[in-house]
């Protein structure tokens, strides 16, 4: 008996199994058609997930890129301050990599007219330390180039200016932030008040 049921479920399978390569046989192009569609479908959700990792991944290189130069980006403060007979600013890094000076930008605050000045002797700043650079020169030259020399020896104008200093560092140059201070001219002397 048991070689019957085994003969008979065998003889049911071979049957249905015929029906189902029959059936298959019959719809194979429908098949095919169902198979290129979701292939299509699990290829676009593969570019999607690709894509959004990309601009995650992007993103992600940005925050720290930023983070990076932030955190090791020279961080100049100036501080005017007379120094025997000129007016200097010294200049302090306050932060963590070394900086070389190379210049000085002036520009009055009642206008956006600035001019740049090289440093000279170009100064290496580094993390912590402070370097003092002469102010009067430039000063000076700033109102030669901009025709503003007052003649009259008994008049005296003070006028607000600001000043950027250029640096390079980790292979770029850049700008500190503008630092305030007043000038006092009398005839062809000119001094930063403090």
């Amino acid at each position: 008996m048991p070689d019957n049921v085994l003969s008979a479920l065998f003889i049911r399978c071979a049957g249905s199994s015929s029906v189902v390569i029959g059936w298959l046989t019959d719809h194979s192009s429908a098949i095919q058609a169902l198979n290129a569609l979701a292939m299509i479908a699990l290829t676009l959700a593969i570019v999607g997930v690709t894509w959004w990792q990309s601009n995650t991944t992007k993103k992600a290189l940005l925050v720290a890129n930023r983070q990076f130069e932030l955190e090791w980006h020279p961080e100049l403060h100036a501080k005017f301050m007379a120094v025997s007979n000129y007016d200097a600013a010294e200049i302090t890094n306050l932060g963590r990599s070394t900086g070389l000076l190379l210049g000085l930008t002036l520009r009055p605050r009642s206008s956006e007219k600035s001019i740049n000045f090289d440093c000279p002797d170009k100064k290496i700043i580094r993390a912590g330390e402070s370097v003092v650079e002469p102010i009067t020169r430039p000063l000076r030259e700033y109102f030669e180039r901009t025709n503003r020399i007052n003649d009259d020896a008994n008049e005296t104008t003070k006028e607000q200016f600001e000043v950027s200093f250029s640096f390079y560092s980790a292979g770029k140059t850049s700008h500190s932030q503008w630092f305030a201070f007043l000038v006092e001219r009398k005839g062809q002397m000119v001094r930063v008040t403090y």
